[in-house]
């Protein structure tokens, strides 16, 4: 304890004299006698000279940090024996671990498996019936130390073994015979719910009553959600003994409406606070006061409460205010990531209905978004062109891309990431890839007989070796043997196919220590850069173009841990186009038949033999793209994120990146042997539509990585319902224990049952969901307003003003499927709620899918939002989907007009052409 004279730089805060004064610690002793100054209190403490101690009222809102320790309390079983103990560790940085052991008769076990909770008695429970026996009063707390500091001071103290929300009714059993409880709450939430409880349980004993820690602290009525402080805290700020905590003890609650507790059969005290106090507060609060005008403003008020609590109450009703405008963001926020999981894309605007038709139907027997096909079929396509194909988007400034692109799936492991390899890209490359060993095999027979005759007259020039077989794709490959076998085949796109994309990363560097530049060659490549490589021995390779596209799977936790901090400060992500891969139900297709492989192979032979190109957009695609480019700038400009910010950069490359390969197959489709250089608008918008929704992707793994943050957690909340309902489980209700589970790993990295509970609130707070039950029974589900049935949809006129600021409303749409879903307005025209090509047939119900959300965006992009031209000139006829018929073979297609006959189409019934409306995508 230290003592310090007051000074006349220091006076003494209650008389205003600079000396005769002192403090000791947390405690001030006036000799003069003046009364306490605002926010102090006279404690029943006297110095030596008779002089009273003064204290403040409020001495903290939190605990403090506790130091680094390792402390055991035991737990004898009733017969003596030892039995169960609680370790806790502090870590020094306000990190703890708590857990229980066992003792199996030689060591102590890590978990209390085995034992009934019945037979593990209240803390010190010996010593607990002896001071029953006694006659004292037994006080009731929360955590061991508590009740260690209390029996410091001669008072029979205890406690159960679980902490807040564990009192059972053998505990009640434990302490029964005493001739009065008290009750002693830590100043928090749990703690009142928890000393609750206890109450319930105690009543028909003679006597209960309270004690609470700073009894005068207004926290008391606006109680912390956690790490309240308890009497351990008090009593080790004010020095107090067991006199001052006896003096302390009330029968009957001192607050009028003690937060969270259940009503007293007695009348309790009112507090003096004037009424409009936190009006006053509110005021200050609104005017922005803060500083010395604040002091000034708090002292001059007409309080009764001392100042010191004003400031409280202000500092919380400015916290208040603050996390209401941030909940007003992120209930935005979290309304569009998970928006951006819930629709699908409508294949049928983006491919031929030649492609369009089976690819979606064989997404939905695989259990995937039609997305996810489609990302497949562009990096196959991306690979096919000749290198050095490039678009040309602005010469002024060497603004060049190639056709090729990085992409992804992402999904966990069963999500079936290796067939839509197998189906939409290798087994169709195969058949080209084997023509060519058939045309090295001939041409190898024929050299060898040319060179033969050669050898034998000496006329001429000797015959040139055949041209090796091309490589159509690659699953492994070194950082040094990619440039070496991209100079061998200067025509060819190398293409990485990769099921495991963290195996690649992993990998980089492997045969150099360690201390190569694999990563930074992939981030070239990205770009079209060529390469010389110059080792000891000479020029080893030059290239002047180096063209590679990358297409692999990796799993969500994988690619979080990969990805760190999202910052992305290379844009190695940022090169990547996603497409998620959630959880669903996959169907078997019961005897239909759709010759994907085969379909894509000719897609794939034609686009194979286009020759290199050097395209250019139309006079209106470069307006187009010019006012997007401008757009993106502003958005990469505006944003606060790294890992975004490099996104909307490498944007506005890809869009053009994806328009090349779109053109192409649309232009193969109608039986080009060379495609026009010129990509029209109507192309253009379809890129742009995709950009969008690969942005969106990025989007939302960006929110879902960090498991502490509220954003992540309701992601994964509304995810895991959508599971469980999918898969018929509790209806889609998730209780804490399910959401818990979800997070696996380490049980220590898990949120606890309380917390979950907070998250379902916090949730359906941000306006996701609805909660049903109370405290332990609570539940949640995705849906809002959850009724067992589909939630009727918001009408336009009750969707607020901030829609019509942005165009359009959108129609609302309810999880009825329909036979052509109207789309929602910020996602464009491709994303529809209801499941594409439905089966009714032979009995097989449709599949599940998610609910669409209308919901306005944050961003608006004008450049995108202007309409489309109609597909009349690439000759395409947009229809409505319908059930395709089954052949038992295949799904034929009527042959459209000057189209080469292909090996598998499809077709369909009755369609009828969909108009084209304007397409208003996010970025």
């Amino acid at each position: 304890m230290s003592l310090q004279e007051v000074t006349s730089h220091e006076p003494c805060r209650h008389c205003g004299k600079p000396d005769g004064c002192y403090r000791l610690d947390k405690l001030e002793a006036c000799r003069r006698g003046a009364s306490p100054a605002p926010g102090w209190k006279a404690t029943s403490k006297k110095d030596a000279d008779g002089n009273v101690f003064y204290a403040p009222i409020e001495s903290r809102k939190t605990k403090d940090i506790r130091p680094k320790n390792r402390r055991i309390w035991e737990y004898p079983s009733r017969d003596g024996k030892t039995f169960v103990r609680v370790v806790r560790v502090d870590d020094g940085y306000g990190k703890k671990k708590i857990w229980q052991e066992r003792f199996d008769g030689k060591v102590w076990v890590k978990n209390l498996k085995g034992i009934d909770r019945a037979d593990i008695p209240v803390y010190r429970y010996h010593e607990v019936q002896q001071a029953i026996n006694e006659g004292k009063t037994i006080f009731i707390v929360e955590g061991e130390g508590v009740a260690d500091a209390l029996w410091l001071l001669g008072l029979a103290a205890t406690t159960n073994i679980g902490g807040a929300g564990k009192w059972r009714d053998s505990d009640s059993e434990d302490v029964y015979g005493a001739t009065s409880h008290v009750l002693c709450p830590d100043r928090d939430k749990p703690g009142v719910e928890h000393m609750d409880s206890v109450y319930a349980k105690l009543k028909g004993t003679p006597t209960v009553k309270w004690l609470l820690a700073y009894p005068d602290s207004s926290l008391w009525q606006r109680l912390p959600e956690s790490k309240g402080v308890d009497l351990a805290d008090w009593i080790s700020d004010f020095k107090l003994s067991a006199d001052d905590l006896r003096a302390a003890i009330v029968d009957e609650l001192p607050f009028k409406k003690l937060p969270l507790l259940t009503p007293q059969p007695h009348t309790p005290h009112t507090v003096t606070v004037p009424d409009n106090t936190l009006e006053q507060v509110k005021t200050l609060v609104d005017n922005n006061v803060s500083g010395a005008l604040l002091t000034e403003g708090l002292n001059a008020a007409a309080f009764t409460m001392p100042v010191r609590e004003v400031r409280t109450l202000y500092e919380e009703v400015l916290e208040e205010k603050e996390q209401l405008v941030a909940k007003s963001e992120q209930t935005q926020t979290l309304s569009e990531l998970i928006a951006t999981q819930s629709p699908l894309l409508d294949l049928t605007r983006f491919l031929p209905q030649t492609f369009a038709t089976p690819l979606t139907l064989w997404s939905n027997w695989m259990g995937m978004q039609p997305a996810v096909a489609l990302t497949a079929l562009l990096s196959a396509v991306s690979s096919l062109h000749k290198a050095g194909t490039q678009l040309e988007i602005c010469r002024e400034q060497n603004f060049f891309v190639p056709p090729t692109l990085y992409t992804a799936l992402v999904g966990e492991s069963g999500q079936r990431k290796s067939p839509v390899i197998k189906t939409i890209i290798t087994d169709p490359l195969e058949p080209l890839e084997q023509a060519d060993e058939d045309r090295y095999q001939a041409e190898c027979e024929e050299y060898e007989a040319t060179r033969q005759q050669w050898e034998k007259n000496k006329q001429g020039k000797p015959p040139d070796e055949p041209k090796p077989p091309r490589l159509y794709y690659f699953t492994d490959a070194t950082g040094e043997a990619i440039p070496i076998q991209a100079a061998k085949d200067r025509s060819k796109i190398l293409y990485g196919v990769v099921d495991e994309l963290a195996g690649l990363f992993g990998s980089q560097n492997a045969y150099r220590g360690g201390k190569g530049s694999d990563r930074q060659d992939l981030l070239s490549y990205f770009s079209g850069m060529g390469k010389k490589i110059l080792r000891v021995t000479g020029l080893r390779s030059k290239l002047k173009k180096m063209y590679l596209s990358l297409f692999g799977t990796i799993q969500p936790e994988v690619l979080k841990r990969l990805m760190r901090d999202c910052n992305d400060h290379d844009g190695q992500w940022a090169r990547f186009l996603f497409a998620n891969m959630p959880p669903a139900i996959a169907r078997i297709s019961r005897g239909r038949k759709i010759a994907i492989v085969e379909l894509l192979t000719a897609l794939y032979r034609k686009i194979d033999r286009f020759p290199e190109m050097a395209y250019h957009f139309s006079f209106a695609a470069q307006q187009r793209y010019d006012l997007v480019f401008d757009e993106l700038e502003l958005l990469r400009i505006g944003c606060l994120s790294p890992g975004l910010r490099a996104v909307y950069s490498k944007a506005q490359g890809q869009i053009g990146r994806i328009a090349i390969n779109l053109h192409c197959i649309w232009e193969a489709e109608k039986g080009k042997l060379c495609p026009d250089a010129e990509i029209p608008l109507e192309i253009l918008e379809l890129a742009i539509e995709l950009m969008a929704f690969y942005i969106r992707q990025v989007k939302y793994f960006h929110a879902s990585f960090d498991d502490s943050e509220q954003m992540a957690r309701s992601l994964k909340l509304v995810e895991l319902s959508k599971r469980f309902e999918e898969a018929g489980k509790h209806g889609g209700w998730v209780k804490a224990s399910d959401f818990q589970q979800a997070f696996g790993g380490k049980k220590e990295k898990r949120p606890n049952a309380n917390t979950a509970r907070k998250i379902m609130q916090e949730t359906v707070d941000l306006g996701q969901g609805s909660i049903k039950g109370t405290g332990c029974h609570m539940q949640f589900h995705w849906r809002r307003r959850f009724d067992d049935h589909p939630p009727t949809p918001p009408t336009p006129d009750t969707l607020g003003g901030t829609r019509q600021k942005l165009g359009e409303t959108p129609t609302a749409q309810t999880q009825t499927p329909q036979a052509i879903d109207k789309k929602l307005g910020f996602l464009g025209e491709g994303v529809t709620s209801s499941s594409f090509l439905v089966e009714h047939s032979q009995g097989i119900p449709p599949l599940p899918n998610l609910e669409n959300l209308c919901i306005p965006l944050s961003l608006s992009i004008a450049a995108i939002g202007s309409p489309p031209r109609k597909l009349e000139n690439l000759g395409v006829t947009t229809v409505a989907p319908q059930e395709p018929k089954d052949t038992g073979v295949a799904l034929m297609e009527k042959p459209q007009p000057k189209t080469p006959a292909v090996d598998v189409s499809v077709q369909n019934e009755e369609t009828s052409p969909t108009p084209q409306k304007a397409t208003n995508v996010e970025l």
